[in-house]
């Protein structure tokens, strides 16, 4: 999978077939995903996935403290950090 960035897509299209006429969609699309250059990004662990996440409520929302981590913070579901591991071990 190629991860880009839409907004630099969406100009590149617009400068690249500009006035351009008889090309096909499929060629424009083509063209267009070849130059545009992947972004760099790496996945992350959610907190909700990781195995440092202990599970509690605050205020009655399910919230997640970090037994990595600073006592009594707490975050939430889809927060993650640089260093959670997946609970099934991968990272």
């Amino acid at each position: 999978m190629k991860l880009i960035d839409a907004d630099y897509a969406d100009k590149l299209a617009k400068d690249m077939f500009k006035g351009q006429i008889g090309i096909t969609f499929y060629q424009a699309i083509h063209a267009m995903l070849e130059a545009i250059k992947p972004v760099d990004a790496v996945h992350v662990v959610k907190c909700e996935e990781c195995k440092y996440g202990i599970e509690c409520k605050f205020k009655g929302e399910l919230r997640f403290q970090c037994s990595q981590d600073i006592p009594d913070a707490m975050y939430q579901p889809n927060d993650f950090c640089s260093k959670g591991e997946r609970k099934d071990g991968e990272k």
